[in-house]
């Protein structure tokens, strides 16, 4: 019976049909391996400038980013931005009052960062390139890179640049800080649980007099039925010999 289909942009089974026989997990790709970048059209030169220091790390792998400019011209752009959302694993803001401004942002990008957020599956990153009052959109109790008061916009050249690196230093770390504690998907969970209780499904090594020790007990198996059930198949472990 068919569930759902699989997302070749997205790499997972989608499913469509959730009356399954047991709960389902898209577990071909439910790793989030993104930074999605968030702004407004009027900020595009600062997206340009974090994007030039960013270079030498996406050179490196070091980390990975998505903004509008990946979507190709003829495609469902709504279908990868949804993608790319449910595939970022940190959410950067590029704050600015025309960036508050936007519908765009309020009524689609913005709500499913900060849902993904309110479940721990990613961290919000805000970035204040041009004036802008964070109570605005209520971000004033996520991680901000520098004090909005003190947007890049107002400094110098030189030590704008200065800023921009050490922004995207704390990005890059905070990256590889979430990538490592990234759950894995639902169904390896299950697997890698069931082959750790076969393994100590017989726990019966120090059960009776052996050279690992122990002493029987009223509450053990009689060494026959032990012998016969295979709970002795370590080669380095012997049912004892029964006392004459």
């Amino acid at each position: 019976m068919k569930y759902g289909h699989f997302d070749d942009s997205a790499r997972e089974y989608v499913v469509t049909r959730p009356n399954t026989s047991r709960p389902r997990s898209n577990y071909l790709d439910s790793r989030r391996d993104v930074v999605f970048i968030s702004y407004s059209q009027e900020d595009r030169r600062w997206l340009c400038l974090l994007k030039i220091v960013l270079k030498p790390y996406l050179r490196r792998g070091l980390i990975r980013i998505w903004d509008d400019s990946a979507v190709r011209t003829g495609t469902q752009w709504k279908k990868e931005l949804a993608s790319a959302l449910r595939r970022a694993r940190v959410g950067v803001l590029l704050t600015s009052t025309d960036y508050f401004a936007s519908d765009f942002v309020n009524n689609v990008e913005l709500p499913a960062l900060r849902r993904a957020a309110a479940r721990g599956e990613l961290t919000l990153f805000c970035v204040p390139v041009r004036p802008a009052d964070p109570r605005a959109l209520r971000l004033q109790s996520y991680q901000w890179a520098r004090d909005p008061k003190r947007p890049l916009s107002r400094m110098s050249r030189p030590a704008r640049e200065q800023a921009l690196v050490a922004i995207v230093e704390e990005l890059v770390a905070l990256f590889g800080r979430n990538s490592r504690r990234t759950r894995r998907p639902r169904a390896m969970s299950r697997m890698r649980a069931r082959f750790a209780k076969s393994r100590h499904a017989a726990p019966c090594s120090r059960d009776f007099d052996s050279p690992r020790g122990g002493k029987a007990t009223s509450a053990i198996t009689p060494v026959a039925d032990l012998t016969n059930s295979g709970c002795w198949a370590d080669p380095g472990l012997r049912p004892p010999k029964p006392r004459g």
